[in-house]
Order: structure tokens, then C-alpha cells, then sequence
């Protein structure tokens, strides 16, 4: 049995077999080991690289995949957290200091 949630893609050497995690990965939302935006299959019951929920991607979907939070955002719409507007307010605020 796969289990579902926001993890980060796990890659293997071609030339030392060993799994890794590539630096810039953003987080992928995976359902029955695949994810929404379909770049990437694994196992989810081997690998443990979940540790965000749903409310840290609410609050910050830069740290996810563009094509996987809008696919979750349209099917699960109904069942997410609301944010207060002073979060979506620090939220401007970080995005703009970013840039």
C-alpha cells in the first residue's frame, strides 16, 4: 500500500547505484507512487522525504512542484486549511523579498 502526501523525488547513480536527493528538488505530491505532474514514479513506502503537510504548502507553495500544487489545489480544493489573511499578508511579503 503506497501512501500519499508531498515528498521529494529520490534519484539513483547511474554509476554508484546509491539513491539521493538532488539539492533543488522541490517537493512532488504523490498518489499510488505517482506524482500529479507525472515526472516522477517511487515507491512511497521505502523512501520517508514527507516532512511538510498540507498547511506548510498553503502557507509557502514555492517550496513545491508549479504543476503538482495546481493539480491538488483543483481536486482537493474542498478540503483545505483556511489561511488568515495575515499570513497570506507575510506570505506577500516574503515573495516580494525574494525577488
Amino acid at each position: 500500500m503506497s501512501k500519499d502526501g508531498w515528498f521529494l523525488p529520490v534519484k539513483q547513480s547511474y554509476v554508484t547505484g546509491e539513491f539521493y536527493i538532488h539539492s533543488k528538488s522541490k517537493y512532488h505530491m504523490f498518489k499510488n507512487d505517482d506524482s500529479l505532474c507525472k515526472k516522477y514514479w517511487m515507491t512511497t513506502d521505502f523512501f520517508e522525504t514527507n516532512n511538510i503537510t498540507d498547511e506548510d504548502v498553503i502557507k509557502n507553495n514555492s517550496i513545491v512542484c508549479k504543476q503538482c500544487y495546481e493539480k491538488w489545489k483543483s481536486n482537493c480544493n474542498e478540503d483545505l486549511p483556511e489561511i488568515s489573511n495575515n499570513e497570506k499578508e507575510l506570505q506577500i511579503n516574503y515573495d516580494f523579498v525574494r525577488s
